[in-house]
Protein backbone atom coordinates (compact mmCIF):
# COMPACT_ATOMS: atom_id res chain seq x y z
CA UNK A 1 0.00 0.00 0.00
CA UNK A 2 1.04 3.68 -0.77
CA UNK A 3 -0.42 6.83 0.97
CA UNK A 4 -0.33 9.95 -0.60
CA UNK A 5 -1.48 13.67 0.17
CA UNK A 6 -2.23 15.31 -3.26
CA UNK A 7 -2.81 19.26 -4.51
CA UNK A 8 -6.62 19.42 -6.22
CA UNK A 9 -9.96 20.29 -5.57
CA UNK A 10 -12.53 18.07 -5.00
CA UNK A 11 -13.09 15.77 -7.94
CA UNK A 12 -9.93 16.34 -9.51
CA UNK A 13 -6.81 15.04 -9.42
CA UNK A 14 -3.02 16.81 -8.70
CA UNK A 15 0.48 16.50 -7.77
CA UNK A 16 1.90 14.80 -4.74
CA UNK A 17 3.06 17.19 -1.84
CA UNK A 18 3.87 14.88 1.20
CA UNK A 19 4.38 11.04 0.68
CA UNK A 20 2.86 9.56 3.64
CA UNK A 21 4.20 6.26 3.14
CA UNK A 22 5.47 4.49 0.10
CA UNK A 23 5.56 0.83 1.07
CA UNK A 24 3.39 -1.61 2.73
CA UNK A 25 2.06 -0.31 6.50
CA UNK A 26 -0.44 -1.25 8.75
CA UNK A 27 -1.16 2.26 10.57
CA UNK A 28 1.07 5.27 10.42
CA UNK A 29 1.67 8.34 12.02
CA UNK A 30 4.06 11.44 11.87
CA UNK A 31 3.67 15.37 11.29
CA UNK A 32 4.69 17.10 8.36
CA UNK A 33 5.37 20.94 7.66
CA UNK A 34 3.19 22.15 4.93
CA UNK A 35 4.51 24.91 2.32
CA UNK A 36 2.60 27.93 2.74
CA UNK A 37 0.71 26.83 -0.96
CA UNK A 38 -0.04 23.43 0.74
CA UNK A 39 -0.91 24.97 3.83
CA UNK A 40 -3.88 27.22 2.60
CA UNK A 41 -4.96 24.35 0.43
CA UNK A 42 -5.70 22.59 3.26
CA UNK A 43 -7.67 25.61 4.41
CA UNK A 44 -9.96 25.54 1.56
CA UNK A 45 -10.14 21.94 1.18
CA UNK A 46 -7.75 21.51 -1.81
CA UNK A 47 -5.66 18.34 -0.41
CA UNK A 48 -6.34 15.11 -1.02
CA UNK A 49 -5.39 11.61 0.84
CA UNK A 50 -4.96 8.83 -1.87
CA UNK A 51 -4.42 5.31 -0.44
CA UNK A 52 -2.77 3.09 -3.65
CA UNK A 53 -2.22 -1.07 -3.46
CA UNK A 54 -0.21 -2.69 -6.00
CA UNK A 55 -3.58 -4.12 -7.62
CA UNK A 56 -4.54 -1.03 -8.04
CA UNK A 57 -1.87 1.94 -8.34
CA UNK A 58 -4.06 4.60 -9.18
CA UNK A 59 -6.21 4.65 -6.04
CA UNK A 60 -7.74 2.31 -3.57
CA UNK A 61 -8.93 5.28 -1.18
CA UNK A 62 -9.31 9.06 -1.56
CA UNK A 63 -10.55 11.54 1.07
CA UNK A 64 -10.42 15.70 0.54
CA UNK A 65 -8.73 16.17 3.36
CA UNK A 66 -10.69 19.18 5.82
CA UNK A 67 -9.95 21.34 8.93
CA UNK A 68 -12.49 21.57 11.56
CA UNK A 69 -12.05 25.15 12.77
CA UNK A 70 -13.03 25.33 16.49
CA UNK A 71 -16.20 27.00 17.69
CA UNK A 72 -16.63 30.76 18.40
CA UNK A 73 -16.78 32.18 22.28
Amino acid sequence: MFANIHRSAKGQNGPVVVIVSNRGFREVSGTQVLSDVDRRGLMSGNLYLSIATLKNRAGELRAQLTVQHPASK
